[in-house]
């Protein structure tokens, strides 16, 4: 297969490495499961069998390093299960569970590991982003300082880890959403969408800060719909992290807003928990329980919500088809007479609603 892809055969270091790896050395096998890795970037397309092929050397390789102690390559598997297109080999297994799996594997692996600027950089990614541990940003800054020391003592250029505030950067405030989570959402609607947040957004954010559950319910279906558009954004290498944490920030904004008493809110968490892989962030929490809990919930404070048109729509379908309460039709008939009223005088698109 390489003589195939690469038009040689094994030249001396590689056979070097084949021959450290046996002796049952983790670095050797690491650096074989990325020579894999890179000889699969370099196929054509279309030629999705002998990418397959070089994607599973690479893990058999890198399978063999994390069973030998080697962090780094545990670190490179999470990549892999993060990218569907290389995770497509493994067809039976959720790539997002085994993501997981391999990033607590590699932060453990890495604080047991010696000091090297690759661990100290790879574990200073994890504190930041919160992968395999904790997300704790004092740990990030001490684990980057550790890095450019490496860095100094190996003679390496080191690399920029931008999202790295220092100290003064952390303000204090009562607010509905802490700066520091309005600055990492603002970080990936730059990353996600190429721009930052316009100015009638940031109206939209001070009004949630001063306790709107409409605007809580604008920012949650804002970022469900930037989540969506994450596959179509090809400077986004990490699709399905990046994703993920979209749809994180949509139920952290809904989340709030249900506190506020927003009926909208409830009834989107109730459809999110009714989608399992959007659900998948709240590992060992039944999705289903928690999408019975919030249809409940909306069912209960949409009749308390003062009345608009989409609240009133919403209520309509939570009473015809038994969501959050008893099914009964004639009160859905009620409810969507009631909802083209609201129409008329808001002059908005009515929707219609066939089985009424």
């Amino acid at each position: 297969m390489f003589h195939s892809r690469m038009g040689i055969y094994y030249p001396d270091v590689v056979k070097e490495k084949i021959k450290n790896a046996s002796n049952g050395s983790g670095a050797s096998c690491a650096d074989l499961g990325y020579m894999w890795r890179s000889i699969a970037g370099q196929i054509e397309a279309n030629d999705k069998i002998s990418m397959r092929q070089c994607y599973k050397f690479a893990i058999y390789w890198l399978e063999k390093a994390v069973s030998l102690g080697d962090g780094p390559a545990a670190a490179k598997l999470a990549e892999f299960y993060s990218d569907e297109i290389s995770t497509g080999i493994d067809e039976e297994m959720d790539s997002l569970s085994k993501q997981l799996e391999y990033e607590k594997k590699a932060f453990e692996l890495l604080e047991e590991s010696s000091p090297t600027s690759l661990n100290f950089w790879i574990l200073t990614q994890y504190f930041k982003t919160g992968a395999g541990t904790e997300k704790d940003d004092d740990k990030a800054r001490e684990a980057y300082k550790k890095y450019l020391d490496c860095c100094k003592q190996e003679g390496v250029s080191p690399r920029e880890f931008e999202s790295i505030a220092t100290t003064n950067d952390k303000v204090e405030t009562n607010d509905i959403c802490k700066k520091s989570k309005i600055d990492e959402q603002e970080k990936m609607f730059h990353h996600c969408m190429g721009t930052y947040y316009p100015n009638h957004i940031k109206k939209k954010l001070d009004e949630a800060n001063k306790g709107s559950g409409a605007a809580c319910s604008e920012f949650g279906r804002m970022w469900i719909s930037i989540g969506e558009k994450v596959d179509w954004n090809e400077k986004i290498w990490n699709k399905k992290r990046a994703r993920l944490q979209c749809f994180k920030f949509a139920v952290d904004w809904f989340e709030k807003g249900v506190i506020l008493g927003d009926g909208e809110c409830a009834a989107n968490l109730a459809w999110i928990y009714s989608d399992g892989f959007i659900a998948g962030h709240h590992e060992g929490m039944s999705s289903l329980a928690k999408k019975l809990e919030y249809e409940k919930k909306a069912f209960d404070l949409l009749l308390k919500n003062q009345p608009t048109s989409q609240k009133l729509l919403m209520l309509t379908e939570y009473y015809k088809t038994g969501k959050g309460t008893k099914k009964d039709d004639a009160k859905a008939r009620e409810i969507y007479k009631k909802y083209l009223d609201y129409c008329k005088e808001e002059k908005s698109h009515i929707m219609e609603y066939e089985e009424i």
